[in-house]
């Protein structure tokens, strides 16, 4: 019963999210619809933030959650900004620059492990911030003919259907062990995974071709490499989370209904948007 509960919650916390993803994604471009996008990332952000001063903390760290969750929340709103006012493009980096000094600040008491604080708050900035950011470019990039709304349905798609298909071909077939990092993943799912995002990225340049969809520009070629690339990315990326969790000895993030936390729900998407983005700027000239 306690399963079934659990699948309950997880079902009710996903669909939530997936509505509330797929209407800021439709209005990103409407006059109220970038504000609905600007706070839902700025959102994962701090709450991301904050659950890595979480980890840290159980590693002996005391980061200071409000300048953590500040930093990753202003550097979200810089990508923004970046977005759409081309002079503004050096203001991420200024912001990180500027988190990474105030630190010194926050950590100057040599007595307390200024090094160990100083490196871990950098990190988890750089670890959450600015792979968010990277959606955002994916997002508001000036393409030259693509929607970059499209992409993003895109990249969620590839990288998240993996996860899913990784989860369940793992829990039913799975019996090979992928990682030590993460006993309960198996080979199995990750080649399930690799199978899954194949599936939709192939599928996914075919819906394109239909008449008044969205314009993006993906060949057969790239949505098989794509589909391979992402949802591998994807996987590394969530064992890497889950190295984080294993070294602070905690099973979960976060303990939000159903989800877990920020961190367990973003975690594939970490890496694999920096991949995409620099494809994306490489091959289509955003």
């Amino acid at each position: 019963m306690k399963k079934l509960s659990d699948w309950k919650s997880r079902l009710v916390a996903s669909s939530l999210v997936t509505v509330l993803v797929a209407a800021s994604i439709y209005l990103a471009f409407s006059p109220i619809g970038w504000l609905l996008v600007l706070g839902f990332f700025i959102l994962l952000g701090v709450v991301a933030a904050t659950e890595f001063c979480v980890l840290a903390d159980h590693k002996g760290l005391k980061l200071s959650k409000k300048t953590m969750a500040t930093f990753a929340g202003l550097y979200i709103i810089a990508s923004f900004a970046s977005s759409f006012v081309m002079n503004l493009n050096f203001l991420p980096a200024f912001i990180l620059t500027l988190g990474v000094i105030l630190l010194f600040f926050i950590h100057k008491n040599p007595t307390e492990e200024p090094l160990a604080h100083i490196s871990t708050a950098a990190f988890g900035l750089m670890y959450i911030a600015v792979p968010l950011g990277f959606m955002v470019y994916i997002l508001y990039g000036p393409y030259i003919i693509e929607d970059g709304r499209m992409w993003l349905i895109y990249f969620l798609g590839a990288v998240k259907i993996g996860d899913v298909a990784a989860y369940f071909f793992g829990k039913t077939l799975g019996s090979n062990t992928l990682s030590t990092i993460s006993p309960k993943k198996t080979r199995e799912g990750f080649f399930a995974a690799l199978v899954g995002g194949l599936a939709f990225s192939v599928g996914f340049h075919f819906f394109i071709q239909l008449p008044g969809i969205w314009p993006m520009r993906l060949t057969l070629f790239q949505a098989i490499f794509l589909g391979i690339l992402l949802p591998m990315i994807g996987q590394f990326s969530d064992l890497s989370e889950s190295l984080l969790k294993r070294d602070a000895h905690v099973k979960d993030s976060n303990q939000l209904p159903g989800l877990g936390g920020v961190l367990d729900m973003i975690d594939s998407l970490l890496f694999s948007s920096a991949f995409l983005y620099f494809y994306i700027k490489l091959t289509h000239f955003i």
